[in-house]
């Protein structure tokens, strides 16, 4: 029991460390093994050290594709969080059949019912997080540092250009404004 534990805990580790050295089909298969620890060793108290490193398992691959997606990361963008364009699998994308619905399915079922109470809030933070991803990727992602904010843009309108030209006149520069009609 363990070893499977500490095997769990050695592999989120290396999730957080760089999640992009794991290749899809093992990121799919970890969280394939988190899913099946959670719901098949649930009724064994015993189990508790197991069902902590599957929740972090999942919990830290969660993370990882939000740091992905905040750095600008390729593996998180279009990966299909949310059902965008694989169908609502989660991560990569192609290699990733582990779908998001079982995710939020079994983290819910064990932070309702699991005896173990820091099992319970580990899964309540990963549902937590996933959310916050879910809503992350709702937003389009900047593609520079330059990049004007969302709520600064309007159609039409570049606020990274200056509208009003500068006339040199005898008293110094003045701004001659310019009205542009948009439909």
């Amino acid at each position: 029991m363990r070893i499977r534990a500490s095997a769990l805990s050695l592999f989120a580790s290396g999730l957080e460390t760089n999640i992009r050295s794991f290749t899809p089909q093992l990121v799919d298969a970890s969280l394939a093994l988190s899913l099946d620890v959670l719901m098949f060793e649930a009724a064994v108290l015993e189990a508790g050290i197991l069902r902590r490193a599957a929740v972090g398992v999942v919990l830290t691959f969660i993370n990882a594709l939000g740091k992905a997606r905040e750095r600008g990361s390729r593996f998180s963008s279009g990966s299909g969080l949310g059902g965008t364009s694989t169908g609502g699998s989660m991560g990569f994308g192609a290699g990733i059949t582990t779908k998001e619905e079982d995710v939020a399915r079994v983290l819910g079922y064990i932070e309702q019912t699991d005896e173990d109470g820091l099992v319970r809030q580990h899964a309540q933070d990963a549902l937590e997080s996933l959310e916050s991803l879910r809503l992350i990727q709702l937003v389009p992602s900047q593609q520079g540092q330059d990049a004007t904010p969302p709520a600064v843009r309007v159609a039409g309108i570049d606020m990274t250009r200056p509208s009003l030209p500068v006339l040199d006149s005898g008293e110094g520069r003045r701004a001659k404004p310019i009205i542009e009609e948009i439909e």
